[in-house]
């Protein structure tokens, strides 16, 4: 039996009536597979894609696709054809919107869907059938359907993993969408293009900024963080952009589908041309695929509106209906002097007044301190290190460094040690003197994971073993009197 969908009945004896749960609200990305492939398991998807459909089906994505007749007489030849991008720009632009939109929420998932995700696509309304029906029965006219409409267009392909949970072979198979063919993708957001400059709203953006940075940084210097993550306007704008959204419409507040309907469409906006403006109403089918079963009253005008406010999107100037990203608004790289002043020496940051690009290039080069109500930075080594791919020929980073004496200090610092000092995390360096317990750790701790020996008096280990180290000089009677960090 599969307890997965349609209607359960309990019945117990004590009871007058039964006791009936639903699937009402069930999660669109429960049917997508936990892990994303690797790449060897994309390069078996291909190489095994003939396995799993009919040889009427390969004549037909051999048609579709304008691949060589031999592929038809021998379908091995498929997966060498497969990725090529013969036909596909045509297959792709003949689908549906709502077909191009599930083929994108599955490229941005980076994950592969089971059968049941297609029925946000192909169904008006949740099937809720009785336990009852296996999943062949419930499933077997759906999958017939991603088949003709999108397997045999050669633009998905079925794969098969095997699980021993399952009762059937349709409940072990999968689709997926291969990385090559997503730029072919046709665009889902477009109205028009338009050089022209949105307005911004960023004040509850700023107001969570100033939130975060006191939650993280304090009244201690330390790193810009968004809860335990490493810092992103990314995170952060995520982050405000569900809690308002679910403050806009109590309908969604306890559906936990909204964190993956807000993870598709901003990944959709940030990915977004600069000049291209879009109608929010066109939002409306990534919301019908992505809460499909679930009661919800939003619209794409409604998420479009709180993406507004959260600063994720600008709105036309003339047209209420139309939103663009911010990209255009942070266009320029701004001058350190519009938002860092120089403070006896210390660096203070204009937390209300730095754009978003540049401060998160800062999370990623500089320590934040806040003193007396303002907020200093100081360049960090380790920062740098840790970043330097991500800093290196950064407009931002570079501009840093060009007018802040401390940044280009920091940065040939950086350049003045690389590849002769090693920067390690989580390690602690401990000084022992006696000889005996030079001997007893030597002894104790033969693998270098758990102990390592630098100099006569100096042992490296990691965080995690410093209980054990601890607990064993304990018992012999030994003090520790000084660790180097």
């Amino acid at each position: 039996m599969n307890y997965d969908i349609g209607t359960i009945f309990i019945q117990k004896s004590i009871l007058s009536a039964p006791i009936r749960i639903t699937t009402e609200g069930i999660m669109i990305s429960s049917y997508f597979r936990k892990d994303q492939l690797t790449a060897n398991e994309k390069k078996d998807i291909v190489s095994k894609a003939y396995l799993y459909i009919s040889n009427a089906d390969v004549k037909q994505i051999c048609k579709n696709r304008k691949f060589p007749s031999s592929v038809n007489v021998d379908s091995n030849l498929l997966s060498h054809y497969i990725l090529q991008n013969s036909g596909l720009e045509k297959m792709l632009e003949s689908l549906s919107m709502k077909e191009v939109v599930a083929l994108y929420i599955m490229s941005s998932m980076g994950r592969i869907p089971d059968v049941r995700f297609f029925g946000s696509i192909y169904r008006e309304e949740f099937d809720a059938r009785t336990y009852y029906f296996t999943f062949n029965q419930n499933y077997k006219d759906l999958y017939k359907e991603v088949v003709e409409k999108l397997v045999c267009k050669g633009v998905l392909l079925p794969a098969f993993f095997v699980d021993f949970n399952a009762k059937s072979k349709l409940e072990q198979t999968y689709f997926y969408f291969p990385d090559e063919f997503v730029k072919y993708l046709p665009q889902i957001l477009f109205s028009k293009k338009e050089e022209v400059t949105g307005i911004v709203s960023s004040k509850l953006l700023r107001e969570e900024l100033v939130r975060v940075l006191e939650n993280s940084i304090g009244a201690k210097s330390g790193i810009l963080k968004v809860g335990a993550n490493a810092f992103s306007m990314s995170m952060l704008k995520k982050k405000l952009f569900e809690q308002k959204l679910k403050e806009n419409d109590t309908s969604i507040k306890n559906i936990s589908e909204t964190t993956f309907l807000i993870s598709i469409v901003t990944d959709l906006f940030d990915s977004l041309k600069s000049n291209i403006w879009f109608n929010s109403d066109e939002i409306d089918t990534i919301i019908k695929i992505c809460l499909f079963g679930t009661k919800f009253k939003l619209r794409g005008a409604d998420v479009c509106e709180v993406a507004y406010d959260c600063g994720i999107l600008c709105k036309h100037p003339a047209d209420n209906k139309l939103f663009q990203n911010t990209q255009q608004t942070y266009s320029a790289v701004a001058e350190p002097n519009e938002y860092i002043s120089d403070v006896n020496g210390k660096m203070e940051l204009d937390i209300y007044r730095v754009p978003f690009p540049e401060l998160e290039v800062l999370s990623r080069s500089a320590i934040f301190f806040v003193k007396d109500g303002k907020t200093l930075i100081e360049p960090s080594l380790e920062l740098i290190t840790k970043n330097i791919k991500k800093l290196q020929d950064n407009e931002i980073y570079d501009n840093l460094c060009n007018k802040l004496s401390q940044f280009l200090h920091a940065h040939k610092t950086h350049k003045s040690l690389y590849g002769k000092r090693i920067i390690h995390r989580n390690l602690l360096v401990a000084k022992v003197t006696d000889l005996s317990v030079r001997l007893m750790l030597e002894k104790k701790f033969t693998d270098p994971s758990e102990l390592v020996k630098l100099t006569d008096n100096y042992y490296a280990f990691p965080v995690n073993n410093r209980k054990k180290i601890d607990a064993m000089l304990t018992r012999a009677g030994y003090m520790i009197k000084e660790i180097i960090g």
